[in-house]
């Protein structure tokens, strides 16, 4: 079967006429903007007459943009009863840009590392892994502070509060003398971007450690032993983890051994698009934390499991467990078509289905109330929905974010220059110092050359009364 690669070098060298060929490159234009899957731009490209390419992209940009608009989450979701919608209404209160999206994913941490080693569901803690994407200088800030001044409100509130992420010996060393975590990170993308660069294996510990303490916190870790004295057992540890980052930078750094071992599906992605809101001028940056919200989590954070003991385990009437059960068979049968498509993204992302579904649902009926929580109706279906919207926009963004690998940047920035050096050429030394990536440079070229659009040639050029080989290319046309 054709390469997309070579599909698109087919489809835009066969149009003999300007015009055709502007409209395969728009095809191509949407592939790198997300509109249009390269999937989707292969089937156009090998089944459509090529005249109809440019009316058929138009009909895939929208309904892109359609799709879009199903990934956002809807108002409802955002009205959470008890401490989840109060903290909610103090970020908003107090950030100058205010976001729903970015309150929502903050106050849903908060309360996650509250409640952590107090109430289980089926083995699983309330412990989460959240990830606000979004634009630079958005107001991603505001839900960290509204978080720090409602810990620091709390006697032990701060106990096992940080903001880096360091090596995995680093992390168990902090359970150690903390089990229950909460670390609040800002461009969360340098972890995954040092995990790619790095040689020496030394961030697989850290990985790891987040897989294991994500979905098997029931189970006892044995740190690791230190000169002298053996390891200590660490029964229900808790992590929690709210971590900020732009959406572009974030999935660009995403290695596929990250997506593979299911470390990013174990993240709950809320990413809010389109710009930021208008500057909010009565924003009170006094931050105060309700007198109830406090109670509510001194009593979370003050009742955590010690010892032998286990965390409480949250009820659910047998209707409530029956409707949990066909939601995650909903996630299940998602998995399986994945599995039988050999679609590992989707299959690391929906495999955490049933994890996400627990935890949120969990997390609704805390809020509702922190001193006798008991699963709803209602809590699983917001939990459904919430976990399945960004469950969707994860496997998207992820498919785009592969997909974007077969183009290479600067390809646009290459052919413009080839194209204006005209029949005086351009040299490779100057296309290099443009790009500054060589690889991809190859692909360019190789790619352009194969369409026969450009001619490639060593000349032996006097510099200094010495001779030196300097590859040139034009275009085409040109000559």
């Amino acid at each position: 079967m054709t390469s997309v690669a070579e599909a698109f070098s087919a489809a835009r060298q066969e149009p003999e006429d300007k015009e055709q060929r502007d409209k395969v490159k728009h095809l191509l234009a949407s592939v790198q903007q997300g509109h249009v899957s390269l999937k989707k731009a292969y089937e156009l490209i090998d089944n459509c007459d090529k005249s109809t390419l440019f009316d058929a992209s138009k009909i895939i940009v929208e309904r892109g943009e359609s799709k879009k608009q199903r990934f956002a989450i809807p108002e409802r979701l955002y009205d959470v009863p008890g401490i989840i919608g109060d903290i909610m209404q103090v970020t908003l209160s107090s950030a100058p840009y205010k976001s729903k999206n970015y309150a929502l994913s903050g106050a849903l941490s908060l309360l996650a590392h509250a409640a952590g080693r107090v109430y289980m569901q089926g083995n699983t803690l309330t412990n989460i892994y959240i990830i606000s994407l979004g634009p630079p200088r958005s107001g991603k800030n505001a839900p960290r502070l509204t978080n720090c001044v409602a810990l620091s409100s709390i006697d032990n509130g701060m106990d096992g509060y940080g903001e880096n992420l360091g090596s995995g010996e680093g992390l168990e060393d902090s359970l150690k003398v903390c089990p229950k975590l909460f670390l609040q990170a800002d461009e969360l993308n340098c972890v995954t971007e040092r995990y790619k660069r790095s040689k020496d294996g030394k961030h697989e510990k850290l990985i790891g450690s987040f897989l294991t303490l994500y979905s098997d916190s029931c189970k006892p870790i044995v740190t690791r032993p230190l000169a002298g004295k053996p390891g200590m057992v660490i029964r229900w540890p808790c992590l929690s983890l709210y971590g900020t980052s732009i959406p572009g930078p974030f999935y660009s750094s995403i290695p596929d051994a990250l997506i593979n071992n299911g470390f990013i599906s174990r993240f709950l992605v809320l990413e809010r698009e389109g710009p930021r809101e208008a500057h909010c001028r009565d924003a009170d940056y006094n931050i105060v934390i309700p007198d109830a919200t406090l109670d509510g989590l001194k009593f979370l954070i003050n009742n955590e499991c010690e010892g032998d003991d286990s965390p409480k385990e949250i009820p659910m009437s047998p209707e409530v467990d029956s409707f949990f059960h066909a939601c995650w068979d909903e996630g299940e049968e998602l998995y399986r078509k994945a599995a039988v498509a050999e679609d590992n993204i989707s299959c690391s992302t929906w495999g955490n289905c049933s994890l996400h579904l627990r935890k949120l649902m969990m997390l609704y009926a805390i809020s509702e109330n922190p001193k006798n929580p008991v699963i709803t109706k209602e809590a699983v279906l917001w939990a459904k929905e919430l976990s399945f919207i960004c469950m969707e926009q994860m496997v998207r963004r992820l498919k785009e974010r592969t997909d974007s690998e077969f183009i290479p940047k600067n390809f646009d920035r290459v052919e413009a220059e080839i194209r204006a050096a005209g029949k005086n050429g351009v040299t490779r030394t100057d296309l290099t110092r443009m790009t500054r990536d060589v690889v991809a440079l190859d692909k360019i070229l190789n790619t352009l050359d194969a369409q026969g659009l450009i001619v490639r040639e060593s000349k032996i050029v006097s510099t200094s009364g010495r001779g030196r080989a300097t590859d040139l290319v034009y275009w085409a046309d040109s000559l």
